[in-house]
Parts: C-alpha cells; structure tokens; sequence
C-alpha cells in the first residue's frame, strides 16, 4: 500500500491555516506546529495526515490580525523596508498603501508602477523625504513619485521634479 502525498491545495490552506489560527499555548500543541511545518518543508505530509491537521485546526480560533490594529498611515508618501509606499484614501474613507514597483522594459531600463499591498498601511511610519527621493530618482532618471522620466535638466539634477518635491 503506498501512501500519497498531500495535495498542493492541501498544502496551501494547511500553511494559511497554521498561520491564521490562534495556537494553544501548550507544548503538545506547539510541537505540532513545528512538525507540521517540518512536514510540509519536506514533502512528507501525506494526504490523509493533510486531512487531519485541516479539519482539527478549522474548530481553533482565527488569531487577531496584527496589520489590523493600531491606526492606518495619513496620506503621502512612506519608506518601510527599502521600499517606497504611497497612502491613499479611498471613495468609502479607507486609507490603503501603494507600493512603488520596477518591472524590467523591453528597452532594457526599468518601468515604475504603483501597486496595492494589503495590510501594509498600517506599519508605515517613516515619511519618505525630498532627498530620498531624489537619490532614488537619480538611479534610474526617473520621479519616483509620478514614475515618469526626469527630462528637464534641473529636474535630473534634483532626482525629482519640482510639481512632486511640492508633494513630500
């Protein structure tokens, strides 16, 4: 008799769930996420033992979301981790992040678009500054801000156009 192995999707809400659920403090169950996770890392979680960790860990308590307490970023412009985030607000009065993201071209440079991360707004704090922002634009000749391409000479200078350092 052979044992299968478990499913990819298994494997994913298995991982959402080990993540997700608010765990007992007590040893036994702690040791249990350890080799669950020692299993799934390995590739030795069978279907069968999948099946068990699922259906116990569905009747445990979602744990608080961390990204959901405190207050969210106010509008502008953020660096967290070495990235560069954008806080806006939405029609309904939500405020949500934005991250700066580089995609290569097919001219070999690289194009600058912002994208929306869930949960971020809530952990930025550092405002990103003028000068940051140009030494960011420097890099590539391009605003960080607006994302288009420093063409006037004083703006390439800066590393940021004069209508977006108005913005910081």
């Amino acid at each position: 008799m052979t044992t299968q192995t478990a499913t990819s999707a298994q494997i994913n809400y298995l991982r959402k769930l080990i993540d997700g659920k608010e765990w007992p403090a007590a040893p036994a169950w702690q040791d249990r996420k350890v080799s669950l996770g020692v299993e799934i890392t390995s590739g030795l979680l069978t279907k069968k033992t999948a099946s068990l960790a699922i259906e116990t860990l569905k009747d445990l308590p979602w744990a608080p979301k961390t990204t959901d307490t405190g207050t969210p970023a106010e509008e502008g412009y953020y660096v967290l981790d070495n990235k560069v985030y954008r806080v806006r607000t939405s029609k309904a009065g939500r405020r949500y992040a934005l991250v700066l993201t580089a995609t290569p071209a097919s001219n070999g440079s690289r194009r600058y678009s912002w994208e929306y991360t869930k949960g971020v707004v809530y952990r930025l704090t550092e405002r990103l500054t003028v000068e940051e922002a140009a030494k960011r634009g420097h890099l590539d000749g391009v605003c960080i801000i607006c994302c288009k391409a420093l063409t006037d000479p004083e703006s390439v200078e800066r590393g940021i156009g004069p209508v977006c350092a108005s913005r910081l």
